[in-house]
């Protein structure tokens, strides 16, 4: 197992404090921890050019360690976390951060973003994934960084690639594909996530 990302994580001085606001961490910790360093790694490029002008928005949150972590090491202004389950920590302790209860299918979401947001998903579930672009897509959002999990539908008329590159490729990364597609994003794989489901895709619509 490739711990990289997590031992960066455990050398953080705020380790214990993001540790002690999120846990328990029920989906394993070290999976979890490096799904994060593998979102704020990239996040950072952005970031550090414009230090506390950019928000962060975390969609399908879950335990928003992605969020929470960007608070602590990133000079971003603030960082929401948007998840539809009400999950109970000590939130509080985490400044410039709020957490909140809410469906992405809902247009509520998009009160929650402006000119200066970054979004950012770890491990959407298969047409999450597809929901993150189209908020994306259609709101003032200037950047999105996410690693898709699962594999959703999509019609061969909207991706006439699809047969060719999950034969050539494997279906993780023809999904994968699409998304980065739909969005104008890059893709990146990156072997330092324990995850098998590895890959970012990152979109701007501005430099």
């Amino acid at each position: 197992m490739n711990i990289k990302y997590v031992d960066y994580f455990l050398k953080l001085k705020c380790a214990p404090d993001i540790l002690g606001i999120v846990s328990p961490i029920s989906a394993g910790p070290a999976k979890e921890i490096s799904e994060a360093v593998t979102i704020i790694k990239r996040l950072r490029e952005e970031t550090v050019k414009d230090p506390m002008k950019y928000n962060v928005l975390e969609l399908c949150a879950g335990n928003p360690i992605p969020s929470i972590l960007s608070v602590f090491c990133q000079p971003v202004e603030y960082a929401v976390a948007f998840d539809k389950r009400e999950i109970k920590r000590d939130w509080e302790k985490a400044k410039r951060f709020k957490y909140i209860q809410g469906d992405i299918y809902q247009n509520t979401v998009y009160d929650h973003i402006n000119e200066n947001t970054i979004i950012i998903a770890s491990h959407p579930c298969s047409e999450l994934s597809k929901r993150i672009v189209e908020i994306y897509l259609s709101s003032d959002a200037r950047s999105l960084y996410f690693i898709p999990c699962c594999i959703g539908q999509y019609l061969p008329a909207e991706f006439p690639q699809k047969e060719f590159l999950k034969n050539e490729l494997g279906r993780y990364k023809a999904w994968s594909f699409y998304l980065a597609s739909k969005c104008g994003g890059k893709l990146e794989q990156d072997v330092n996530c324990i995850s098998p489901a590895n890959i970012i895709i990152k979109a701007k619509k501005y430099k």
